[in-house]
């Protein structure tokens, strides 16, 4: 039987057994109402009932009646009432596959109830659940991310001591949605808690599954995605530490290669759907490109090939010559993958990519802008690339730019062979072996087998769902060769012995009007110098909060007024958006840090101890950014006259 219908034929047996109760109870019909409380048993352990439900709570019922036939009745009717009302709101619940939750009152007390094909729960979150939840929430927590929200009351006793930032892994009603909690059903949920997380960074956070969702199926997968994009945000922001001022410096050294081949230069803005109707491949360095390079020696004269850096080499090596060559890596390792190739391939690269990369090359030139501060440097291109994770999906990105009719995914596995993610014949030319950490998670595969990927791999996973939902008909414009490779998302397997190769193509060639226009050229485009300025700028307004903090610290005490100020001054200098697209992500992470502690601290009362805590905060965060400033100026290979 359905089992739609069959909880509408229990609903109906238990409204008409409620109808009769009270002249079952006037006649005493004891053996029947004993009967009708086995029943409830029943049908309440169907749906795990806020009511009785188990053989325990069964035998403490009948046992009542032996003690006080009035209870005993009393209690047996109630329960009734319940399982009514919970049958009730259960068949107004679609049928589906997914996990769904719906909230409910009864007699006052709030509830829910929760459903997918195979699973059915209810729930409700009395005073013993919520002390207990809080009880072990550890004494230094400052942020709370609560795995299920349940009826919404435990979320607001957690908000009332944390910070909390509720997940709800059900379906639910646009109507008994919340604004304090992310549902992982909406399309831009990903994006959403990344950006919560972001208002983590330097709180102490816990993560918190709600009680009553323990056997909810599919929860671990979940927590696993929770805790990889926060593994993934520590990723991110501990690169940012590392890497800023490499970037900023690279940028600048990247920004002189193109004054110095100026005339090699290809303008993104006039290149879009360069090849619409056209068919390419993205090779990337996974460990399945090793079988594919065989087939590509055939399918590059019917395919446009966008190979990664780490693979231009391999490539090469393998008579496979690529039309677009794409790096974004500041690393002097990525150097090592085009060091020696002489060859003229046109070169895609965000400002970051190591300098020696363009320098060296004796292709065109073609830089994205895909940050503000790259967009300054480069103030005649107007197109806003996506700012991508990993090369890959940035080298996909390009050809949905050019208006590519498919784009295969070659040796983009993003799971493990052996443990290794790199292909033999990238290894051959990689400066390490190829080897990863041994925290692994299960991912599926195309051949429909789970393998093993990393925390890293796996959050390129995640950023490709995150692209699919910025382009719609991308997913569907794309496939993976690799049979062993993880799934992404729905994009198909296309064995690559199956693609056609019937298309002839021919050679890339740039008309003059997609190069640096004469008007670009004559209007001194680049514009180093104002980013310098606006440095300077900068300096000038850091020197006078830090001369303030200087002096508040020199007397070791700080008063709300003096706090406030400095607050508000810091504030100030951050909301500016010139300083906030230029030298905000110099020291970005601890910006972050200091801002997140700063507003703990002003929801409630705080003492001058706790204030002095983030006045240090923020001069040191000042301290960093002028030091990095002032390296980054004297710089002598960066150095202007």
């Amino acid at each position: 039987m359905n089992s739609s219908k069959k909880h509408i034929k229990i609903l109906d047996e238990l409204k008409n057994i409620s109808k009769n109760f009270n002249s079952l109870t006037r006649i005493k019909a004891w053996d029947t109402l004993n009967e009708i409380a086995k029943m409830v048993q029943i049908f309440g352990a169907e749906i795990n009932s806020n009511g009785v439900s188990t053989e325990k709570e069964l035998y403490e019922l009948l046992e009542l009646s032996k003690a006080n036939t009035n209870h005993f009745s009393k209690a047996l009717k109630e329960n009734l009432d319940l399982l009514i009302v919970e049958y009730n709101e259960l068949i107004k619940l679609p049928v589906s596959r997914n996990l769904t939750i719906r909230q409910f009152e009864h007699t006052s007390k709030k509830m829910a109830i929760i459903k997918s094909e195979n699973f059915i729960k209810c729930l409700s979150e009395d005073e013993l659940l919520i002390s207990k939840v809080l009880n072990n929430i550890s004494a230094n927590t400052q942020t709370v991310i609560l795995l299920g929200t349940g009826t919404n009351e435990l979320i607001a006793e957690i908000s009332l001591s944390y910070e909390v930032i509720g997940i709800e892994p059900c379906n639910v009603s646009v109507e008994q949605k919340v604004k304090n909690c992310l549902y992982l059903e909406d399309n831009d949920f990903y994006e959403k808690l990344k950006q919560h997380l972001i208002e983590c960074v330097g709180l102490s956070t816990t993560i918190v599954l709600h009680p009553s969702y323990q056997d909810v199926p599919g929860l671990s997968n979940i927590l696993k995605v929770i805790k990889n994009l926060l593994n993934a945000t520590d990723i991110e922001l501990n690169t940012r530490i590392l890497n800023t001022e490499s970037w900023y410096q690279q940028a600048f050294l990247n920004h002189r290669t193109i004054e110095e081949k100026i005339d090699s230069v290809i303008n993104m803005d006039l290149i879009k759907d360069k090849h619409k109707g056209e068919h390419a491949l993205m090779i990337a360095s996974g460990p399945s490109l090793e079988e594919a390079l065989p087939h590509l020696k055939k399918l590059q004269h019917s395919h446009r090939i966008i190979a990664i850096g780490q693979s231009v080499k391999a490539l090469l090596n393998n008579d496979i010559y690529p039309d677009y060559v794409v790096s974004t890596d500041t690393h002097e390792n990525n150097y090592h993958f085009f060091k020696g190739i002489h060859i003229e391939i046109p070169l895609v690269f965000s400002m970051q990519v190591n300098h020696k990369i363009p320098k060296n090359t004796n292709g065109l030139l073609i830089p994205l802008n895909d940050t503000s501060f790259n967009g300054m440097l480069l103030p005649f291109l107007k197109t806003k690339s996506f700012t991508a994770s990993t090369v890959a999906i940035s080298a996909v990105m390009f050809g949905h730019y050019l208006g590519f009719d498919s784009i295969g995914l070659v040796g983009q596995d993003l799971a493990l062979r052996n443990n290794e993610y790199y292909s033999q014949s990238v290894k051959n030319n990689a400066l390490n072996d190829g080897q990863l950490s041994e925290d692994f998670y299960n991912v599926e595969l195309n051949n429909g087998e789970i393998g093993k990927t990393t925390p890293v791999l796996f959050s390129f996973l995640e950023n490709y769902q995150s692209v699919f939902r910025l382009i719609n008909d991308l997913e569907k414009r794309l496939y993976n060769v690799s049979k062993c490779g993880a799934k992404i998302g729905d994009v198909i397997f296309r064995p690559i012995d199956q693609i056609s190769a019937k298309d002839k193509k021919n050679k890339v060639i740039f008309n003059s009007s997609e190069y640096l226009s004469h008007e670009d050229k004559k209007n001194k485009f680049l514009k180093q110098n104002r980013v310098l300025e606006i440095f300077k700028e900068s300096e000038n307004i850091l020197c006078k909060i830090n001369h303030k903090l200087s002096k508040i610290i020199e007397k070791k005490v700080v008063t709300e007024e003096e706090y406030r100020e400095v607050i508000k001054e810091m504030d100030k200098f951050l909301d500016n958006k010139v300083f906030s697209e230029i030298i905000v992500p110099l020291q970005i992470v601890q910006i972050l840090s200091t801002q997140n502690k700063s507003r703990i601290l002003k929801s409630r009362k705080s003492s001058s101890d706790e204030r002095m805590q983030i006045v240090y905060l923020i001069k040191n965060v000042i301290g960093n950014i002028l030091s990095f400033q002032k390296k980054i100026e004297t710089t002598k290979e960066i150095k202007y006259s």
